[in-house]
């Protein structure tokens, strides 16, 4: 007769190896999706293949003639791009240079993998996801084998990485799964308490997400108190430092890159950001509104979150839950600045894929809070890992996982249904509304020459208009409206 101790070790040893064993099995189904699917060419992706086309041909990120016509054979029947989208992303440096305004970082992987599948006879324009694949497996894999926790959890966070929103950016030759790969490395690291890799894993993520540099803050404080102000020898204090030096170097590159060029640390900033549209109203957005926000999509796992952090509140004390919520504030305030809001993606904004790490880190507060032993886990905690585990399984592969298609010119499925009952209960930042409303790629209240009525089988429901329209709208739905919430000087919404 097995002992309940001797039990409990072998169905760890088994949950261990069954965590492993997806890990594995979940890289092999990514690389292949990454080598068989067609890529998705919206949002930047045609300025990170271009990037990869220049640094395959001539080791600079510089577009030339070249270029453009060997990107525009490879995408042939595979791909379809606008050069016309592709060139708006591109600006004159100070020698005449056409560089992207987006750092070149992450299109530096593709030159590897394209020598790769030349040798093989597969199109090149498959690099980047197939990096995608490659550093998605690495980040399942750290979570899977990672001793810091129990094995259920490790089972259970692989799967929550892999039916996380991530999944439908695979194809995308976009830094997404890239960023939200390096972030859970950091993540990883910082739980095994490995800071130096941490850290770098965090400076290779905010050098093509620059938001992402207050996680670089975060681990420096840890490297500062830990190892450079502790009670250690100054040589130990020495290296310490040298190593954190040399690991953030990677988020200081496309600094040094874009001043050289343009005088600038960042030609994004100048661009396509303005602190004029930094807004923690919008930031809250990326978590709960209904087309781009991370609640529709991950609901149990975003609830979860909130009820630990109000717990840490109430108790006034600080845990996971609570330093998940204290990164990711700074982080989407920031990452409001951008002038396009309503931009390329399939599920939620793209800029939430990558927080979403810090969201499953959260959830590991209930460890403690539902009374976890020593050497066991508390039934409820492991009640509300699979809660997490089932809901995102079912809503990630229900969209199609990997083959999830763009879908930023259509309200999601929270959207319509509140739009159709309660109206009222819907004011998105107007951007949202009109572009998915019109299905056009028009935002700006001064594109707009008349109002922007969402209809479905039962007739108007909520417009974006002016006072003035009032008649207008009232002609065109059969009813007159009821004033809804104002935004802007001039625009408000109006409920049918």
């Amino acid at each position: 007769m097995i002992d309940p101790a001797s039990a409990a070790t072998i169905g760890d040893r088994r949950l261990a190896r069954a965590a492993r064993l997806l890990a594995v099995l979940a890289s092999l189904a990514l690389a292949g999706t990454a080598l068989f699917a067609r890529p998705v060419s919206d949002g930047d992706a045609g300025e990170y293949m271009a990037m990869a086309e220049s640094l395959w041909r001539h080791g600079t990120p510089e577009l030339r003639p070249g270029d453009v016509y060997g990107l525009a054979s490879a995408a042939q029947d595979l791909v379809g791009l606008n050069f016309a989208d592709v060139m708006r992303g591109y600006f004159e440096d100070r020698a005449g240079a056409r560089l992207s305004y987006h750092f070149w970082g992450y299109s530096a992987l593709a030159v590897p993998l394209r020598a790769l599948l030349r040798l093989f006879g597969a199109s090149v324009l498959r690099a980047l996801p197939l990096a995608n694949a490659l550093l998605f497996s690495a980040a399942l894999w750290a979570v899977a084998s990672t001793p810091r926790l129990f094995p259920a959890e490790r089972l259970a966070l692989t799967c929550l990485l892999l039916f996380s929103p991530a999944l439908w950016f695979v194809l995308w030759p976009h830094p997404e799964v890239y960023t939200f790969s390096l972030v859970t490395l950091a993540l990883v690291g910082l739980l095994a308490r490995r800071l130096d890799g941490a850290l770098l894993a965090a400076a290779l993520a905010a050098a093509q997400n620059p938001p992402l540099l207050v996680l670089v803050a975060a681990i420096w404080i840890l490297v500062l108190g830990d190892r450079v102000f502790a009670p250690v020898p100054s040589a130990a204090r020495v290296r310490a430092l040298a190593r954190a030096v040399l690991a953030t170097l990677p988020a200081l590159v496309p600094m040094a890159f874009f001043y050289r060029h343009f005088g600038t640390p960042s030609v994004t900033a100048q661009q396509g950001a303005s602190l004029h549209d930094v807004s923690v109203r919008k930031a809250l957005e990326l978590f709960f509104d209904l087309d781009i926000g991370l609640l529709p999509y991950m609901p149990v796992a975003v609830v979860a979150l909130l009820a630990a952090v109000a717990v840490s509140l109430v108790r006034r004390s600080v845990d996971l839950a609570f330093a998940a919520a204290a990164l990711l504030a700074p982080i989407a305030v920031l990452c409001t600045a951008t002038t396009n809001w309503n931009h390329g993606t399939t599920g939620p904004s793209r800029y939430a894929v990558w927080m979403v790490p810090f969201v499953y880190a959260g959830l590991l507060a209930w460890r403690r809070r539902l009374g976890a032993a020593e050497a066991t886990l508390p039934r409820p905690y492991l009640v509300l890992l699979a809660a997490v585990v089932a809901t995102q399984a079912a809503i990630v592969l229900g969209r199609g996982g990997p083959l999830a298609r763009p879908d930023y010119f259509e309200h999601s499925a929270a959207a319509r249904f509140v739009l159709r009952h309660a109206p009222a209960l819907y004011n998105p930042s107007h951007e949202i509304f009109v572009a998915r409303t019109l299905h056009t790629p028009a935002h700006a209240r001064t594109e707009l020459d008349g109002p922007v009525v969402y209809r479905d089988d039962g007739g108007c429901r909520k417009a974006w208009a002016r006072p003035e329209d009032l008649g207008a709208l009232a002609a065109q739905c059969g009813r007159t409206p009821r004033p809804g919430a104002g935004e802007a000087a001039g625009w408000t919404y109006f409920d049918f």
